[in-house]
């Protein structure tokens, strides 16, 4: 029974997710095979930063939802997400720790936060410019940047970092995790504003991709810099 405690806990966490509106069926799905795998085992210390993500997220995607969706930027119809962007978003950070990478997993999470308090809090500026270019968008336009996004960018990368010793990881690895949360963060705004707006590749495919930057430049600068 003891070891069954984390398949039976990630249940009751997905069905949760469900009946609040979190998540819709299949992300609760998702999220309930990811967090079952994480927690048997790597144990739930790990577990509890994912989760961390998830109702952060919620909470940035649930603040001003009436304006978000009077914009057309809504996410859901209640704000719900859906497996594509529980598996672009956590699936990255599983596979650092198959890997045995915990910076990775570190900067691969940051990078989502990162990402979607830009996403959910940037578009309320009322103003945005293209990061590839600079030109005046309109707000939750792929690709757009404004300075209310980019300190709602740093703010959940800061987030995500200051978690590190739950797992045991150094300071050294925090700021690496910091910096490549900020960095992927980036990378997902430049890919939104060159391949997403062209329609090679979606919103979860680009988030993906960015998270599996910042996890994997977090590592190279915690291996390199003199810590």
């Amino acid at each position: 029974m003891i070891t069954m405690f984390p398949i039976i806990a990630s249940g009751v966490v997905a069905v949760a997710t469900y009946k609040l509106r979190i998540l819709n069926a299949s992300g609760s799905t998702a999220a309930f095979a990811l967090a079952a795998w994480i927690w048997w085992y790597y144990g739930a210390q790990w577990l509890s930063i994912l989760i961390s993500f998830m109702l952060i997220g919620y909470i940035a995607t649930k603040w001003k939802y009436s304006q978000k969706k009077q914009m057309g930027i809504e996410e859901g119809g209640f704000g719900e997400r859906g497996a594509g962007s529980v598996l672009a978003n956590g699936l990255p950070a599983a596979l650092f720790l198959l890997i045995a990478s915990p910076i990775g997993f570190l900067g691969s999470v940051a990078t989502a936060l990162s990402d979607t308090l830009a996403s959910e809090i940037g578009p309320l500026a009322g103003k945005a410019r293209l990061i590839t270019g600079f030109g005046s968008v309109k707000p939750g336009t792929d690709g757009g940047v404004s300075p209310l996004g980019t300190l709602a960018s740093c703010v959940g990368a800061f987030i995500t970092a200051s978690l590190a010793p739950l797992v045991g990881i150094s300071a050294g690895g925090a700021f690496s995790a910091f910096i490549g949360g900020i960095a992927g963060c980036n990378i997902d705004s430049i890919l939104g504003a060159s391949l997403e707006r062209k329609g090679l590749l979606d919103k979860n495919q680009v988030n993906f991709i960015s998270a599996v930057f910042g996890g994997l430049l977090a590592s190279i600068l915690f291996v390199f810099l003199p810590w």
